[in-house]
């Protein structure tokens, strides 16, 4: 049967991997503590990710660590379920170590733990944030599989992205359907240097 996840248990997955999204990336105007750790985790060594696995950190709006390092030794997984209370209004921040988008679980854990914002960073230099808008997540009767697939069809279908689709500008694409996301959910997506 595999691993099955149930929705917002708390168990965060690294998206599609592979993609340089640097081109995309703003000045991070993040609290130092939290860049300090999301620059560990960008560590590399001979173009590989120091750190293989996925590991995380919770910070509160003001970038003060509210949890040690939470890890479960795994390159694409990270069980953050008992951490919910420490998520609600935080920041948590995690790795994926293969350059991955956010899954569907990352973001169904963002709003089912009501995170203020959750932050993937890559051993490419970015990190990837979707913060929470200031009326809180939208769309909370619908999977958060459902909203990315959304999402997914607005990059499809939108006239904006015409020239992406035709250009087949894949890191682009995934750029879009991140910040179509975030918007479905209520939020707003940046890229980080």
């Amino acid at each position: 049967m595999g691993n099955v996840v149930k929705v917002g248990s708390g168990t965060t997955f690294e998206g599609k991997a592979g993609l340089d999204y640097s081109r995309f990336a703003i000045d991070d105007p993040s609290p130092a503590n939290v860049k300090n750790a999301e620059n560990y985790f960008k560590m590399m060594r001979d173009g590989d990710a120091v750190e293989p696995h996925e590991w995380g950190l919770i910070f509160d709006n003001n970038g003060n660590p509210i949890s040690k390092p939470i890890t479960d030794y795994h390159s694409g997984k990270i069980d953050i379920s008992k951490y919910k209370d420490l998520c609600k209004d935080g920041v948590y921040t995690h790795n994926h170590p293969n350059n991955g988008v956010f899954s569907w679980q990352d973001l169904e854990t963002a709003r089912g733990f009501d995170m203020a914002e959750i932050r993937a960073t890559l051993p490419n230099g970015t990190t990837l944030s979707i913060k929470r808008g200031s009326n809180g997540w939208n769309s909370e009767n619908m999977d958060a599989q459902i909203i990315l697939n959304k999402a997914k069809q607005n990059v499809l279908t939108k006239p904006e992205y015409t020239e992406l689709l035709m250009q087949r500008d894949q890191p682009a694409l995934d750029m879009a359907w991140m910040k179509e996301f975030a918007e479905l959910m209520g939020g707003s997506f940046n890229v980080y240097k």
